[in-house]
């Protein structure tokens, strides 16, 4: 059974890393992924998408939008890498009788 793990990252000018959980993505694509102070998107394939970290507070799906703090961004790869080794896939059990669909 797969389970839906998190990792620690610190994006440049972060002040301390944040816990970052990967959701889940049918297209194995582009993957939304959260902290308690991050949110972004990222396309795995060509390392691009949407980041999130201004100030402190807690980042929610609505925190995406540009007009709240988002900014385009190119991921390093080494964050790529824990996203593609972090996510979980269609099809995976996630808990007791608990699918990814």
């Amino acid at each position: 059974m797969a389970k839906v793990s998190t990792f620690n990252y610190q994006f440049p000018g972060m002040r301390k890393p944040d816990d970052i959980i990967v959701y889940p993505n049918p297209d194995g694509k582009v993957y939304t992924f959260q902290g308690d102070r991050t949110i972004g998107t990222v396309d795995v394939e060509t390392r691009k998408g949407v980041l999130n970290f201004k100030e402190s507070n807690s980042k929610y799906f609505i925190h995406l939008n540009k007009m709240l703090g988002a900014v385009d961004y190119e991921f390093p790869q080494e964050f790529v890498n824990l996203i593609k080794e972090h996510a979980t896939h269609k099809g995976d059990q996630i808990g007791s009788g608990i699918f990814v669909g």
